[in-house]
């Protein structure tokens, strides 16, 4: 009744201790040092009651490393067993849990699009007030046009490829839109040797160069003549015929705005970089108490992205 007793309480704890603390800790945390020590003395713990049970010490035995291996083989047995058991049960709860998720993200895509406009009604309507306004007005004509063209990128799903073309378009139009916004205040300087056509070969996650434009106008100094922000681009050619897509950018910081800045969003896009280039790019910060700079080059050779991800 002893040993009876001891293979139900003392193997059963042991056997829960392998289903609830170990092989999660293993698997999820990698703790795996940690844990093996724990098994390892709970194994022997479990040898050493065993013979106190048994009333023989462990230097009495006939055969001790017999009685070793056959309690190993035990453990081991019923570990199959454990394992087989806890590979079912997390099989069936991820399986709960990605339904759950499932119905939760489905819940949030229709209260998201259940408080916004259709983002085609919204271009056409933009597109149907500029014909109107032409013939009163050819820059307000040309400001909402640029608008229109701007929300129109804003709306593009970011699972979709995205071209080099239409991100520099994009903070042309958003740059655009700020001068009307601000005609005697806005200096920034937007300079480029860029084919378009050539562009529209490249893809680049959308928003990657916007992130640094808009973080421009959110915590630079951007309407001060004598600290004009300044963004260059162009490509350049390298001798092993790839395409090199150089983006420089610089500007005064707002200290005021710097301040309670996070800088998520750059650590955001390098990620974001680093997932679809891998190492065909580089990205340079240069911060100063008074200056901001970004320097990022992608080198753009065959086919390293990956937009399924």
């Amino acid at each position: 009744m002893k040993i009876i007793a001891l293979h139900y309480f003392a193997g059963g704890f042991f056997q829960q201790f392998v289903f609830f603390v170990f092989l999660p800790n293993v698997l999820y945390l990698k703790k795996w040092k940690k844990q093996t020590v724990l098994f390892l003395l709970l194994f022997i713990a479990y040898l050493f009651l065993k013979l106190f049970l048994l009333s023989t010490p462990l230097f009495e035995l006939t055969d001790p490393e017999g009685f070793i291996v056959k309690e190993g083989m035990r453990i081991f047995q019923f570990q199959i067993y454990i394992v087989a058991l806890w590979g079912m049960v997390v099989a069936i709860k991820t399986s709960s849990e990605k339904n759950r998720l499932q119905l939760e993200y489905d819940r949030i895509r229709i209260d998201h699009t259940s408080i916004q406009l259709n983002p085609h009604m919204v271009i056409n309507l933009f597109s149907g007030f500029a014909a109107s306004i032409y013939p009163l007005s050819r820059d307000l004509y040309e400001d909402f046009n640029n608008f229109s063209a701007l929300l129109s990128y804003c709306y593009k799903d970011p699972r979709l490829p995205n071209f080099l073309n239409e991100e520099v378009q994009a903070m042309e139009y958003l740059i655009s839109c700020q001068r009307s916004r601000f005609p005697d205040k806005l200096s920034f300087s937007l300079t480029h040797q860029l084919d378009l056509v050539q562009c529209s070969k490249f893809i680049i996650p959308k928003g990657t160069l916007m992130s640094f434009v808009e973080n421009t106008f959110k915590h630079g100094r951007c309407f001060d003549s004598n600290t004009p922000c300044v963004l260059n681009m162009g490509l350049a050619t390298l001798e092993n015929g790839c395409q090199r897509f150089i983006f420089a950018l610089d500007n005064a910081k707002d200290i005021a705005s710097t301040e309670q800045s996070s800088q998520f969003g750059i650590k955001a896009v390098n990620r974001i970089l680093a997932h679809h280039f891998i190492d065909h790019y580089q990205l340079f910060i240069s911060e100063t108490h008074t200056d901001f700079s970004v320097f990022l080059y992608i080198d753009y050779e065959g086919n390293f992205t990956n937009w399924t991800a």
